[in-house]
């Protein structure tokens, strides 16, 4: 055996549990494959060792010797991960909606704020989330917050404006009100507040849950005077040497002050009033609202504002004071002009200085943000449009220009700019991509429209009009131009109508045509006669009554003379009256025909009755009969009543013949109900000892009255019923048991029972015997003839016994009482109105809401349509009025008085209790420098409740809104009249004319007869006398032409023009005959016809023609000269041109009607056209100038119409068009214009 040296060993093998470390956390290390001992590199010996980080070898040795360094082993330092980056595919969540969350930066796991884990969270619940990023080593910091809201479809947004006129390229600055989400404009802009030029404009509200509806219309009008400037002052309280800075807003001209400076801004230095006007081109505006400096008082309170009202956790904003010339003092304690804050709350600053300290400031509020704070914080992005309304299909570019990283489409596009094509209204948004961790919130979005515009809403200032008198329509809710069913354009015309006539609109927009708008029918005609009612119809000599009318919607004459909804009379000779009323149009001069007739009957005075004042007995009788007592007889038809007081209504003595002590008093009844003043009757009873007959138990009986009525709400004019039981409570039978009822005010008998008598306004009946328990019943019925409370007693009238509970001879029955049900209340007035000059007037209206029910009211709300009430020419100028309310009832800050700005009140914070009365006032400013009447008629509508709980009522005049005190305002409806004095009204004459041709017919080869037609309008606001219409054909036909007139003219005037029956165009050039009997009275339009028939001699033409109108009003000679068509238009005074269809030398045979109704005769339209002539256009339009056909093919020798429609939009197959009156429009090649005539469709 051999034993040599040995060799060293080989190198050991290291391995660990880990690779990195944390903090003071350690790492594992192992060594293996070493017989000996294992050595570290940081020095430590053993097979296993903890080590911190660092770089790791070992080595192995033993007897033979060291190994070499074993393999190399690492461990790191741990670090905490970045904080993770986290965004929202959207910020709302919508009814069952989800919003997902999306966390970037994080390649270990993400903790939400949830407690889940995962790169995404779906999210279900409103609330602000965040989330960490999880390593080994621990957290990470906190994610940027998101907040995600819990929301729905926006509720609608309101428009406020700095000016509702502008001039030349002045904008105005619309700002939305209202939208906590983003604003969508009506002409595709975004945000909340943008400059525009005249124009209507709407704005909706628009979140990820979609659109709220369109707001109410604002309308800028273009070249208007300019609107008053907005004063703005730093301080309103001087301290000397201090100065005010006074600042003009809202003026795109030149601003004047009151004290003669010019310029935006003045400073001043004592105390006074300071108002300032604006002047541009268009005019100069009113006076501003003034601003009132005082000195010597403490300061004004400062003005502090930011430029950073969100600030982000560890962001800091600065707010800043102005105003004071002194020290500030913040809210927190500090001092200075500015205040650096970081966390979230309110501040406000005084102003101290030698004159005291000042009132706090107006809070200011800083919150914090969320969405949008963190590492990622991309600018969102804002979307152009190409066009945001389209008519068909077409091509849409949407670009993104302010983002720097990558934009996405919610169409899933990528780039700067793309390229849609929506066949439907249809919504993109975008968000921009920087990096692969940060996203901005998304975009607002952009709506491409496509179809037509939305119908108009139609309104008109009337419910019925008179015969011939104008009336305005107007159309709400338009972005472009409405065009009237009648062919004229614009948001408010207006028509002079003698019958119903139905009037529809359209509104366009570029080549956009809205559906026609819901129908609205204008009646015509006489008012609806009023009804008048009186509850009380017999008074008595002294008394008073009051007669309601109702049902009127102009002005309540009444026989009298007397105007307005409540009659109060008070006869001063004993009689029969009669009363009627009718009611006077508010539009014209027209009255209803006589209401029904009320008659009140009115009685004599009645005496006292003569009686013996103190009355004794007579023993052995120890009662008396108290008709011993009285000395006097009733007069005629009069009758004696007994009462245990001395009022009417007090219990009768039920037995007068057995009355014992105390004292009674008599009556006397006249048959008219009247009653005396009562005279009294002291009864006293002398003792008769054992022999004095008195009352024994077999005298007492116990009557008990039983009263019900049919129903406890009666309509007036409905009967109602009562049923009347008198029962005998007693062990004693009565005899001769008498009950009455007296019919009360408001009631008028119809009909009892057979048991029954029916005098003098009393219904009784007599029962011989009531046995114990034993009832008798009676029965009648009346009409309820009057409205509010009425109350009906039955009572026992007379028994021959004692009755000994009085308590039950009497019984009530009310109907129509409020106290039972809802029942609200409305009354209104106008107070002293003020001149502003240049016949613009400020007149402030106070309404009085009143809860005159048995319940409290909730969603109280007030209607009132300004716009409505001053019509005829006169023009609301007020944009948003400033309305207070009292009490429990709270203002719409956004009532305008127009469109679907009538409401009041905000009804949700609305409430009544019962009893209460609150006042709502406002002020309206109205110009009415071109209206044709100084009197105008204003009602406001009151509501409460909802669905079929709502009850209403409609405005009366005065402070009390049941002036006849019936218990129910709803039967007084009395307009509040406002009349300026017809010396504020300045007279402002004007007459328009249009001349058309309707009809060019060839009379034979030489001859053409051509037909005009005159227009000619009163357009100013006084009657016009002395029209004259003036036309010489000379002028508009060669001197080598002849020329006649074919028959007279002829007008349809309702006799206000007259023609001239010798007009003949060269030596009589009067249309009319033009004296003080010509008269067109104000907003009246007449037409004249009259048929020239020309000798052409070949002369085609074209020949041109004018006419002449002239009128006087109020002494001033007014003229205007005739444009072409038939819509007056002032400023125009174009010829109308007729040019004669001879040049192609080609006759065309055209027939004047056809009647297509399948009978085989007549059904078609023909037109046969001649060999050789081509048709180049033949088009049929109905009267309002819309194509309805045109035939398929224009290559044919006859060409047919069968009465159906194929052009336009149509709802079937068979689309037939309706009878009335259609224009056709032909033209043959070769002749230079077009025929154009009339065709009667009559099936």
């Amino acid at each position: 055996m051999t034993i040599g040296n040995g060799n060293p060993p080989g190198a050991p093998t290291i391995a660990t549990d880990v690779t990195v470390v944390c903090g003071d956390e350690k790492a594992a290390l192992t060594a293996s494959n070493c017989v000996g001992m294992i050595t570290w590199s940081n020095g430590q010996t053993g097979s296993e060792i903890q080590v911190g980080a660092g770089t790791y070898t070992a080595t192995c040795s033993n007897t033979c010797g060291a190994s070499g360094n074993s393999n190399e082993i690492v461990i790191n330092t741990g670090e905490l991960e970045d904080a993770p980056v986290i965004s929202a595919n959207k910020f709302e969540l919508c009814g069952n909606d989800v919003v997902t969350l999306t966390a970037l930066n994080c390649d270990q796991t993400v903790q939400w704020s949830t407690g889940a884990t995962g790169n995404t969270l779906t999210i279900t619940m409103s609330g602000v989330y965040s989330a960490v990023c999880v390593n080994s080593c621990g957290e990470s910091d906190r994610s940027n917050l998101v907040e995600i809201k819990s929301t729905g479809t926006p509720n609608t947004p309101l428009i406020a404006t700095d000016r509702v006129s502008v001039c030349g390229d002045e904008r105005a600055t619309l700002l939305g009100i209202g939208c906590d989400f983003e604003y969508v404009w009506s002409n595709g802009a975004t945000g909340e507040e943008i400059q525009v030029p005249a124009g209507n404009y709407t704005v909706k509200c628009v979140n990820s849950c979609g659109e709220s509806a369109s707001s109410n219309v604002m309308q800028i009008v273009a070249n208007g005077v300019p609107s008053e400037p907005k004063l703005l002052v730093d301080k309103t309280s001087l301290c000397q040497p201090d100065s005010a800075m006074i600042i003009g807003q809202v003026c795109s001209g030149t601003i004047t002050w009151n004290t003669g400076a010019i310029g935006d801004t003045i400073y001043v230095s004592q105390a006074g009033t300071y108002t300032a006007t604006c002047t541009n081109d268009c005019g100069t505006s009113m006076v501003s609202d003034a601003v009132v400096i005082t000195s010597g008082g403490k300061p004004s309170a400062p003005v502090v504002s930011t430029d950073l009202d969100e600030i982000c956790e560890n962001e800091t904003t600065v707010i800043k004071a102005t105003g004071c010339n002194g020290t500030i003092t913040w809210s927190t304690g500090a001092t200075g002009q500015t205040l650096s804050v970081s966390v979230p709350g309110t501040y406000t600053a005084t102003c101290t200085n030698s004159c005291g300290v000042s009132n706090n400031s107006k809070s200011l509020e800083i919150k914090r943000k969320v969405n949008g704070c963190g590492n990622c914080d991309v600018v969102t992005p804002v979307i152009t449009a190409s066009e945001t309304s389209v008519c068909e299909v077409k091509d849409i570019t949407l670009s993104v220009n302010n983002c720097d990283g990558q934009v996405i489409w919610s169409s899933g596009q990528t780039a700067d700019t793309i390229t849609v094509r929506p066949f439907t209204t249809t919504k993109y948004t975008a968000i921009c991509k920087e990096g692969d961790n940060c996203v901005s919130s998304v975009s607002a979005p952009v709506t491409i429209s496509v179809g037509k515009s939305g119908k108009p809403v139609l309104a008109c200032s009337a419910d019925l009009v008179c015969p011939g008198e104008p009336v305005t329509l107007k159309a709400y809710g338009c972005n472009g131009i409405i065009t009237w069913s009648n062919g004229e354009t614009g948001e408010a015309i207006v028509v002079t109508l003698d019958e119903n006539q139905k009037f529809t609109a359209t509104c366009n927009n570029g080549s956009c045509v809205s559906e026609p708008a819901d129908s609205l029918e204008i009646a015509v005609g006489l008012p609806s006669k009023p009804f008048i009612s009186c509850k009380s119809t017999a008074i008595c000599l002294g008394e008073s009554a009051t007669l309601t009318g109702s049902g009127c919607t102009g002005t309540l004459v009444w026989s009298t003379g007397a105007e307005g909804g409540v009659l109060t009379v008070t006869p001063t000779v004993i009689g029969t009256y009669k009363y009627t009323a009718i009611c006077k149009s508010n539009v014209g001069d027209c009255e209803s025909a006589v209401s029904n007739e009320v008659i009140i009957s009115v009685g004599g005075g009645v005496n006292t009755p003569t009686v013996i004042a103190e009355y004794n007995n007579t023993c052995p009788f120890e009662t008396v009969d108290l008709s011993g007592a009285v000395l006097s007889s009733p007069s005629q038809g009069g009758s004696f009543e007994f009462h245990v007081s001395n009022s009417i209504n007090s219990s009768l003595v039920t037995n007068t013949g057995m009355a014992g002590a105390g004292t009674y008093y008599v009556f006397e009844r006249s048959p008219l109900g009247c009653y005396s003043a009562p005279a009294a009757i002291n009864v006293s009873i002398t003792d008769c000892g054992e022999t004095g007959v008195g009352p024994d138990s077999t005298d007492y009986v116990d009557i008990e009255i039983a009263k019900v009525g049919s129903a406890a709400v009666i309509e007036v004019g409905d009967t109602v019923q009562y049923t009347v039981t008198a029962k005998n409570l007693s062990s004693i039978t009565a005899t001769s048991v008498t009950v009455r009822d007296i019919l009360p005010d408001g009631l008028t008998y119809v009909s009892s029972s057979d048991n029954t008598s029916f005098t003098d306004g009393i219904i009784r009946t007599v029962a011989d015997t009531l046995e114990t328990n034993e009832s008798v019943t009676m029965t009648y019925e009346a009409i309820v003839n009057a409205a509010g409370l009425i109350i009906n007693k039955a009572e026992l009238e007379s028994v021959d016994q004692i009755d000994t509970t009085m308590s039950n001879n009497v019984d009530e029955f009310m109907i129509n009482d409020p106290v039972d049900g809802s029942l609200i209340g409305i009354s209104k007035v106008a107070g002293d109105f003020v001149s502003l000059g240049d016949s613009i007037f400020e007149v402030p209206y106070t309404i009085y809401v009143s809860n005159m029910g048995g319940n409290d009211l909730d969603h109280v709300q007030v209607t009132d349509d300004l716009d409505r009430t001053f019509t005829n020419g006169a023009i609301v100028v007020s944009d948003t009025m400033e309305v207070t309310a009292e009490g429990t009832l709270t203002p719409n800050p956004n009532f305008t008085g127009k469109g679907n700005g009538q409401n009041l009140l905000v009804d949700s914070l609305s409430t009544l209790k019962v009893g209460e009365r609150f006042a709502i006032s406002f002020t309206v400013r109205v110009d009415i420098s071109g209206a044709s009447t100084d009197r105008y008629l204003n009602t406001a509508t009151a509501f409460a409740g909802l669905g079929d709980d709502q009850v209403s009522d409609t405005s009366t005049d005065g402070t009390d809104a049941d002036p006849d005190n019936d218990g129910d305002p709803r039967n007084n409806d009395v307009p509040t009249p406002v009349v300026f004095g017809i010396d504020s009204l300045e007279s402002n004459p004007a007459i328009g004319v249009a001349l058309s041709v309707v009809d060019t017919m060839k009379n034979d080869d030489v001859s053409y007869d051509i037909t005009y037609r005159v227009i000619v309008g009163n357009l100013g606001n006084v009657d016009l006398t002395n029209v004259q219409l003036l036309d010489s054909l000379e002028l508009t036909f060669s001197d080598t032409l002849s020329f006649e007139i074919v028959g007279t003219p002829v007008s349809n005037s309702d006799g206000g023009l007259k023609v001239n029956m010798n007009y003949d165009g060269i030596t009589e050039i009067d249309l009319l005959m033009g004296d003080s009997t010509c008269v067109l009275p104000v907003g009246h339009s007449d037409t004249v016809f009259y048929t020239v028939r020309l000798y052409h001699e070949g002369n085609a033409g074209p020949y041109y023609n004018n006419v002449t109108a002239t009128g006087i009003g109020n002494g001033v000679t007014v003229t205007d000269t005739s444009n072409d068509g038939a819509v007056i238009e002032v400023a125009l005074s174009d010829p109308t041109v007729i040019e004669l269809p001879i040049s192609s030398g080609t006759t065309v045979i055209i027939p004047e009607g056809f009647s297509p109704n399948g009978d085989g005769v007549n059904d078609n339209w023909q037109i046969e056209i001649p060999a050789g002539a081509t048709v180049e256009v033949l088009e049929v339009y109905n009267r309002w100038g819309h194509l309805v056909w045109r035939p398929e093919s224009m290559a044919h020798d006859l060409m047919k119409w069968d009465g159906k429609s194929n052009q336009g939009i149509r709802f079937g197959s068979e689309e037939f068009v309706p009878d009335g009156t259609y224009f056709y429009n032909i033209k043959l090649k070769n002749d230079s214009k077009a025929k154009v005539g009339y065709i009667t469709l009559q099936r």
